[in-house]
């Protein structure tokens, strides 16, 4: 950036120009480096996202040249020998970031600072299939976040099977560090953490009904879409393992025995900031 204190909202598109017929003004210097035997068409796409990042609305390129990376050397044990890597011309692009007069005022005034920590906060639609209700909130910062969830939900008779039935997990709260594969805290995710869980369970036979709780370790996996500026749909499916508790549960003299391992997912509407 050629001054700091230029600060534009992201353009929507920005074009690839050699010669601009009305004002404008230079706000950054772009210089993109490829690998080895990479095109310059992909390396002017690669310069064109930033050059929507800090608001340009064209690229004038000025200098495209090569690089000459030198070969490697590496032992390779399952050849039993050295071997060569690497090596070749690496191309460069450099570039000036435009943006036209007629733009400034407009997306200088749509600037918004990027926050230092993101959060949000949904409602899991899957709750709402087993009779019950699930809530979520997170805080983050470029490929992490904290996530807590709570929900309360009936458990399907077909999970309890030789007659325990009206299964419900009275309350369940989990807490994990999700991964994300890319900045911004969206797309794919990679989660892991802890819960605690009440469960209870009846029998056909009887009135009785057994509880118990436990500390599982959670693993999952999901994707994150961000849409509509501050609106984000959130799935996730995962396993939780018990820790600790779960014993054989006595249910009016049944012995019930909690499952080891409890597959989850959920499907979360709501809001980011």
């Amino acid at each position: 950036m050629l001054d700091e204190s230029d600060k534009f909202a992201p353009s929507q598109s920005v074009r690839i120009m050699q010669d601009v017929n009305e004002p404008f003004k230079v706000i950054a210097q772009l210089e993109t480096k490829g690998t080895v035997g990479q095109g310059i068409p992909s390396l002017l796409e690669d310069m064109r996202k930033k050059a929507k990042e800090i608001g340009a609305d064209a690229i004038i390129p000025t200098e495209e040249s090569k690089e000459k990376v030198q070969q490697g050397i590496i032992y390779n044990p399952w050849l039993g020998g050295y071997q060569t890597i690497g090596g070749g011309n690496q191309p460069v692009v450099k570039a000036l970031a435009i943006i036209f007069e007629r733009s400034m005022a407009q997306r200088k005034a749509a600037y918004k600072a990027p926050s230092i920590i993101n959060g949000g906060a949904n409602f899991n639609l899957l709750t709402l299939t087993l009779g019950g209700y699930g809530v979520n909130a997170w805080i983050g910062k470029n490929r992490f976040r904290v996530v807590g969830d709570y929900y309360s939900v009936d458990i399907p008779s077909s999970l309890g099977g030789d007659g325990f039935n009206n299964g419900k997990i009275e309350n369940a709260i989990r807490v994990g560090v999700d991964y994300f594969f890319t900045e911004n805290l969206s797309g794919f995710y990679f989660g892991s953490g802890i819960q605690s869980g009440s469960y209870s369970f009846g029998h056909e036979n009887s009135n009785s009904r057994g509880n118990w709780k436990t500390l599982d370790f959670t693993i999952s996996t999901g994707y994150k879409l961000n849409f509509a500026s501050n609106f984000e749909l959130d799935t996730r499916i995962g396993l939780d393992a018990i820790m600790f508790g779960g014993e054989e549960i006595d249910i009016g003299g049944y012995t019930f025995y909690p499952l080891e391992a409890k597959p989850f997912a959920s499907i979360g509407l709501g809001v980011n900031f």
